[in-house]
C-alpha cells in the first residue's frame, strides 16, 4: 500500500478465512531443515468467524478436531473467551474490520482490502488443514471473506462518493457462475461474478498473504 492511498471507509466482516498456497514448499523445507512437521497441520489455516453470515446466531460450536487449541499458540480457552463441551468447543464471535482505501494511478483505481482487528480482542483463530490428503493446486480461493449486502452497497455508495461512479462497467456484460462448495460435511450455495465469460470471478491485480502478520501463526511455528 503506497502513501498516496486514502481511505474509503471500515466495514464488518462476516467472516475471514485465510490459507497458505505455498504450504507444501515451506512444509518440505522445515523437514530439510529438520524441523519436527506436525502430521495435521503442517501450516495452519487462519480463521475469523465474526458475525454468523449463516444465521443470527452470537457464537459457534466447533468440533474439537477441527480447530488447533489455543495452547498450541500460546492462549488458554479462557484467554479466548472459549469454552469446551464434549467434542465441541464454542467460540464466541470474533471482532474484525475491513479497511478499504483507494489509490488513483495515471489510467486506473486500485483498491487496498486490508482486515483490521481490534487490539487485546481475538479476532481469529488457528484451524487445522491436512495438505498431505487434499491437492492445493485445485483449490479456488486462498483467502475468502464474507460481508453483508448492507455493507457492500454502502461500500459502493462511499466509494462513489470518492471517485465518482465508472460509467464503462454499466455497458459491461456481466457473467454469473453458481456452485456448491462443500463445507462441513453439506455444501454452501457460492456465486461468482465476472466480466470475462471464461474467467472465474474478478481477478485481484496483486495480493500479500504474510505468514509473520499474524502472531498466532509465529507462535504455532515456535513451538
Amino acid at each position: 500500500m503506497t502513501m498516496s492511498s486514502r481511505i474509503v471507509g471500515e466495514y464488518d466482516f462476516e467472516s475471514l478465512q485465510i490459507y497458505f498456497n505455498g504450504s507444501l514448499e515451506i512444509q518440505e523445507e522445515m523437514i530439510k531443515k529438520g524441523f519436527h512437521v506436525p502430521l495435521v497441520t503442517p501450516i495452519p489455516i487462519i480463521y475469523g468467524d465474526m458475525a454468523g453470515y449463516e444465521d443470527d446466531r452470537t457464537e459457534r460450536r466447533a468440533p474439537k478436531g477441527a480447530i488447533l487449541h489455543p495452547s498450541k499458540y500460546g492462549k488458554t480457552l479462557e484467554e479466548m473467551g472459549w469454552t469446551a463441551s464434549g467434542r465441541k468447543i464454542t467460540i464466541p464471535h470474533e471482532k474484525a474490520k475491513l479497511v478499504l482505501r483507494f489509490e488513483k494511478t495515471d489510467s486506473t483505481v486500485l483498491l487496498h482490502f486490508t482486515p483490521k482487528f481490534e487490539q487485546d480482542l481475538p479476532g481469529y483463530h488457528l484451524e487445522k488443514a491436512s495438505y498431505r490428503g487434499v491437492n492445493p493446486t485445485s483449490w479456488k480461493n486462498w483467502a475468502a471473506f464474507y460481508m453483508s449486502s448492507a455493507d457492500l452497497v454502502k461500500i459502493v455508495d462511499d466509494l462513489t462518493a470518492k471517485i465518482g461512479f465508472p460509467k464503462e462497467l454499466c455497458s459491461k456484460r456481466v457473467y454469473l457462475k453458481h456452485e456448491k462448495l462443500p463445507k462441513g460435511g453439506g455444501h454452501e450455495d457460492t456465486y461468482f461474478v465476472s466480466f470475462e465469460k471464461e474467467r472465474y470471478g474478478i481477478e485481484p491485480y496483486s495480493y500479500s498473504l504474510c505468514m509473520g502478520c499474524w502472531d498466532y501463526v509465529m507462535h504455532y511455528l515456535r513451538q
